[in-house]
């Protein structure tokens, strides 16, 4: 898995967590995620938040890998509107197995799971969790598409090579000057990447 990737994971998935605390913390949702994740594992309550939170940390940076492939397969760029309809389809696929989860989960009442319902795990706590998978995307995907460059296969009139990109202009195009034949080089704001 690529570096940028791992990064732009853990961004995002502070981001989702920041957002699930926020939620829990004001009344709109009561879902403890790492203990969820943590009693799958053991039966032992406070070993099972702390492999909670590790676990919970890595399927984070590791679903983010899983973005990156279904956007090179799908030959789509990375971006934060790609990653937030991506994100989408994560919350709802995450929904589906929160409605499976007191049936699947090997301690469901230690994991404190409920019967699928509007209400089961606060007022507000289905919008909460698809708006988080939506944050999550959104981060990563505006994450992984900040670093994109592209350099230009035509050089500009002026001899200089072109790289396009989110950036300043940092060399400005210089003629060639006492015998030094090589072009100059300029960067160029570029809203759209290829």
């Amino acid at each position: 898995m690529e570096r940028t990737t791992l990064a732009a994971g853990a961004c995002a998935t502070a981001a989702l967590t920041g957002a699930t605390l926020a939620s829990n913390a004001v009344g709109l949702t009561r879902l403890d995620l790492p203990r969820m994740l943590g009693t799958s594992l053991t039966g032992d309550g406070r070993l099972a938040r702390a492999l909670g939170w590790g676990l919970h940390a890595f399927n984070g940076v590791s679903i983010a890998s899983a973005y990156r492939t279904a956007w090179r397969r799908a030959g789509v760029a990375p971006g934060a509107r790609q990653g937030a309809l991506l994100g989408l389809v994560h919350g709802l696929v995450s929904l589906g197995y929160m409605a499976a989860a007191p049936r699947v989960h090997p301690r469901p009442a230690a994991a404190g799971l409920r019967p699928f319902a509007p209400a089961a795990y606060g007022p507000a706590w289905i919008p909460a969790m698809v708006l988080g998978h939506v944050l999550y995307g959104a981060v990563l995907g505006g994450l992984l598409a900040g670093g994109r460059r592209r350099v230009d296969a035509a050089p500009a009139a002026s001899g200089a090579i072109v790289v396009a990109g989110e950036g300043h202009v940092t060399a400005p195009a210089r003629q060639p000057h006492e015998g030094v034949g090589h072009p100059g080089i300029v960067v160029r704001p570029s809203a759209r990447v290829r």
